[in-house]
């Protein structure tokens, strides 16, 4: 199954053909929304950006970017898969460049940073380094499936 699609700007030549991707992330089953998902392809460089984000599913439509072309899809490959979550860090704990702090007071506040990050997230940092990153993704021509239960990887 091929999918071409790109709200009115053609395919750039030279792109490969893009083939379906379904991702669903959760947490033991609880959908999660708004998570960004990437994906790099495996031993070489891309010059599109390739990802989606989650709805209140945890269901993530994946496009295929380049200049003004976008596509549903991914072309065929291996791909390390990497989840991005945004958190709010609270003033108190944002450092004011105006500001100079004592090395030992930079240090509390990186701890303090840390603390809330740690219980803020809704899975490990390593889901969010393409290089520690666990998850991966094969792509065919008859596209690729993946299901992330984040609660494994807390």
């Amino acid at each position: 199954m091929l999918l071409l699609t790109g709200c009115g700007t053609p395919k750039p030549e030279g792109m490969p053909d893009l083939y379906p991707v379904k991702v669903k992330v959760h947490d033991g089953g609880k959908a999660l929304d708004v998570i960004g998902v990437e994906f790099y392809k495996t031993g070489e460089a891309t010059q599109y950006s390739l990802g989606g984000v989650t709805d209140s599913s945890g269901n993530a439509d994946v496009l295929t970017i380049s200049g003004k072309f976008t596509g549903k899809g991914l072309p065929a490959g291996s791909y390390r898969v990497v989840l991005r979550q945004r958190v709010e860090i609270p003033a108190e704990l944002q450092e004011d460049e105006n500001v100079e702090l004592s090395d030992s007071a930079r240090l509390e506040l990186e701890k303090k940073r840390k603390k809330f990050m740690d219980e803020n997230l809704k899975f490990s940092s390593k889901l969010s380094s393409p290089a520690e990153t666990p998850l991966k993704i094969e792509v065919s021509q008859s596209g690729g499936e993946l299901d992330v239960d984040v609660s494994q990887y807390k």
